[in-house]
């Protein structure tokens, strides 16, 4: 009976998570269709944080102003489904890419709400990342038990 308790709770957390990781795929294939502006890169740095277990994250962070018609916007969205337990190849990859034309950046914008955008938009490496790992983890249990 245990074993049940836990195997549900297992696949509900990865359940839950994997659907996030679908969600912000969702997201940012959303975003990839709004309209496009040029942008500025106020700041930008790679994060570093420690858990509990002494793990070191990384977390890609960018602050940005862009212009639509005669207002300026400021966010710090660099895309959707960029976590903090990402591997620093995939982080890296990310930021790469968005600071390619530093310190312009390609700004998409909600065009219901301008005040909503991002830099990373699509499908990333990322997004397959966080979709796989948590696929599989919550596949871990049923592949034991057969």
């Amino acid at each position: 009976m245990l074993n049940l308790v836990l195997f549900i709770i297992w696949e509900a957390i990865f359940l839950i998570l994997f659907t996030w990781s679908i969600f912000c795929l969702y997201k940012s294939i959303r975003a990839y269709f709004w309209p496009a502006v040029c942008g500025e890169v106020i700041d930008a740095t790679i994060g570093e944080e420690e858990d509990s277990d002494g793990d070191t994250f990384y977390l890609p962070k960018i602050h940005y102003r862009y212009a639509i018609g005669n207002l300026t916007y400021q966010s710090t969205q660099l895309g959707y489904g960029i976590d903090p337990w990402a591997y620093f190849w995939v982080v890296s990859g990310a930021y790469k890419e968005a600071m390619k034309d530093y310190p312009k950046v390609i700004v998409k914008y909600n065009p219901a709400s301008h005040c909503e955008s991002a830099v990373l938009v699509g499908i990333k490496r990322f997004h397959i990342a966080s979709s796989t790992l948590y696929a599989l983890f919550g596949l871990l249990p049923i592949y034991k038990w057969l």
